[in-house]
């Protein structure tokens, strides 16, 4: 069997690492706080309590550098994580530009269910980028970021 040699490749985040501030933490501590106190009125003890577990285990849980994740692109599709996905499973792909970085969305299906491939652009460029994928892949220039997204990146959670 012949190794392929991948048309264009790269390694990159699939999410940001958010610097938050001092005033970031301090407003999350004080709506977690708001909430627990909340529960502890009405007595909804339970509620009280995950609050503030989750106010304390939610910035030791994403208080880290998020792995980098290696993608490749061959004539045959795409590989993302060791897992290949056919050009004949995908239906499309679009970008989402940020501020800080450049994020390439490709929708795919898996069985009956239509799932989504989200990896920053990292180094590479994202014209030529466009113009590989276009190759093989139709552009959904309708297609955005979605709101929950949006909400998540705005509020660096």
């Amino acid at each position: 069997m012949e190794k392929l040699t991948p048309i264009l490749s790269w390694s990159a985040p699939s999410h940001p690492k958010h610097n938050r501030t001092m005033r970031w933490y301090s407003m999350f501590f004080i709506v977690i706080l708001s909430f627990a106190s909340y529960g502890a009125y009405t007595g909804n003890w339970t509620f009280a309590i995950l609050m503030l577990l989750c106010g304390l285990l939610y910035p030791l849980l994403h208080d880290h550098v998020p792995p980098k994740k290696r993608i490749e692109i061959y004539p045959q599709g795409l590989l993302f994580v060791d897992t290949l996905t056919r050009w004949d499973d995908c239906t499309g792909f679009w970008f989402v530009p940020t501020p800080s970085y450049t994020e390439l969305h490709v929708e795919y299906r898996e069985g009956k269910k239509q799932k989504e491939l989200k990896i920053q652009t990292g180094d590479i460029d994202a014209t030529s980028l466009r113009l590989r994928l276009a190759e093989f892949l139709p552009e959904l220039p309708n297609r955005g970021e979605r709101l929950l997204d949006i909400f998540i990146r705005l509020c660096k959670l």
